[in-house]
C-alpha cells in the first residue's frame, strides 16, 4: 500500500512490522483534504519501480478510511504524528516517509473489515502467488518472476521474446547460438515449489523437447531463487493433483 527505497534512510525504516499491525497512509484527496487509509499489514516484497529501481512494497488489507480537513487531522490524536507542529498548526506534512505514533485502541476508526493478524506460518498465507493468492498479488508475483527469468537468460547471452499472449503453453521463447528453449515461468511468493499448472503446459512438458520450466520462489524478495527443470524432469519430480474439473452434460 506504499513504497520505500531499498537503501539509505528508507531502507532502514519500517523494518520491524508484524503481520496484522495497523499502518496508516496519509495523502491529499482531490478536494485538498487529507485522506487517511488504515491497513492491516500482511507482508513486504521488493519489486521494480517505474524507473526499474527496486522498491520495498508493503501489502495489506484496507480496513478503514477517513477524510479530514488538514487542520482537524493535524490536531487529532489519531493523525498528528504526520504533521509539523511547533506550538501551532503549520498546515503541512512532516518531511519524510515513515512516522510512528501511539493511537489508543478506542480512538481508532471502527471497521467491519478489520481482521485478525495473519500468522506468517499459515500455509494459505504463504502460498499467495503461484495462482493461490488474490488476483492483484498473483499478477505482481507473476511479473516479478517473469522479470527475474528474463534477466537470467539475457545475462547469459540469450535473446528473449515474450509469447505469453499467444497461449501456447509457455511464456518465453529464448534463443542462443541456434539453441531454442520454450520457457514456462511459475512464480511463488513463499519458498515451497507449489503452483498451478494448466493441462496445456503439462502437455508441453511431455511432448515439447524444447520445454523448460523455471520456478521462481521468494519471487517478491530482493533475492528470488530460480530453479530450472526440463520437461522430463518436471514430469518425473512433481506430483500433479486435480484442483478443479470441467463438467459437461451427458448426452
Amino acid at each position: 500500500f506504499f513504497d520505500l527505497g531499498t537503501g539509505g534512510r528508507q531502507g532502514n525504516q519500517a523494518t520491524n512490522l508484524r503481520a496484522g499491525q495497523d499502518c496508516v497512509v496519509a495523502s491529499y484527496a482531490h478536494d485538498g483534504r487529507i485522506e487517511l487509509r488504515w491497513y492491516s499489514f500482511s507482508h513486504e516484497g521488493v519489486l521494480p519501480g517505474s524507473d526499474g529501481t527496486p522498491s520495498r512494497v508493503f501489502f495489506g488489507k484496507l480496513v478503514a478510511s477517513e477524510t479530514y480537513p488538514k487542520e482537524k487531522a493535524a490536531h487529532s490524536a489519531r493523525y498528528r504524528a504526520f504533521f509539523r507542529q511547533n506550538g501551532k498548526y503549520e498546515g503541512g506534512f512532516k518531511i519524510g516517509s515513515v512516522f510512528h505514533g501511539v493511537v489508543p485502541q478506542d480512538d481508532r476508526p471502527v471497521s467491519t473489515e478489520r481482521t485478525k493478524a495473519v500468522d506468517p506460518k499459515d500455509n494459505n498465507h504463504m502460498d499467495s502467488g503461484a495462482g493461490f493468492g488474490n488476483p492483484i498479488e498473483n499478477k505482481l508475483v507473476e511479473t516479478a518472476a517473469i522479470n527475474a527469468v528474463k534477466k537470467r537468460y539475457e545475462n547469459g547471452g540469450w535473446s528473449v521474446r515474450s509469447v505469453e499472449r499467444d497461449k501456447c503453453g509457455f511464456d518465453l521463447e529464448c534463443r542462443r547460438k541456434g539453441v531454442v528453449e520454450n520457457v514456462e515461468v511459475k512464480g511463488v511468493r513463499a519458498t515451497e515449489q507449489c503452483f498451478i499448472i494448466t493441462a496445456g503446459e503439462v502437455e508441453q512438458a511431455k511432448k515439447n523437447s524444447n520445454f523448460v520450466l523455471m520456478v521462481v520462489t521468494s519471487a517478491l524478495s530482493a533475492s528470488p531463487i530460480l530453479t530450472r527443470y526440463s520437461g522430463a524432469e518436471f514430469s518425473r519430480r512433481f506430483n500433479l493433483s486435480p484442483i478443479q474439473y470441467r463438467a459437461t452434460l451427458r448426452s
